[in-house]
């Protein structure tokens, strides 16, 4: 089980660093290159969760975990749909501070649940 979370773990902060790379360097991040490795992280991170997904754990910290999980990777796709359709949206004075922010939560809910999972 451990394996799963963790392989779905680096699947999303793969999408979430190709991402972030567009937003810091938006000329050279860009074409059909990218969108190739884009589409590739969000096939795996698709792929390790209907792994994850498949696993039945009644642990309630792991169901909470899951739960927390769905509404990150419902929105970070959205983000991935919205950068792989049309990048200049991420530069919005409102999309923009709002994908920071979520990157931010996203990465703090990883780290958390990488360290309470292997400290339970």
């Amino acid at each position: 089980m451990r394996k799963n979370i963790l392989y779905n773990d680096l699947s999303n902060v793969y999408v979430i660093i190709l991402i972030s790379l567009n937003l810091l360097y938006p000329y050279t991040f860009t074409g059909e290159v990218y969108r190739i490795f884009l589409l590739l992280g969000a096939i795996a991170s698709f792929y390790t969760y209907q792994k994850l997904k498949k696993e039945k754990n009644d642990d309630w910290i792991y169901r909470s975990f899951s739960k927390l999980n769905n509404v990150f990777l419902v929105v970070m796709f959205l983000c991935f749909f919205i950068v792989f359709l049309n990048t200049n949206i991420l530069y919005n004075v409102y999309v923009f501070p709002f994908f920071l922010i979520l990157i931010g939560m996203y990465l703090g809910f990883i780290i958390t649940r990488i360290f309470i999972i292997n400290l339970s």
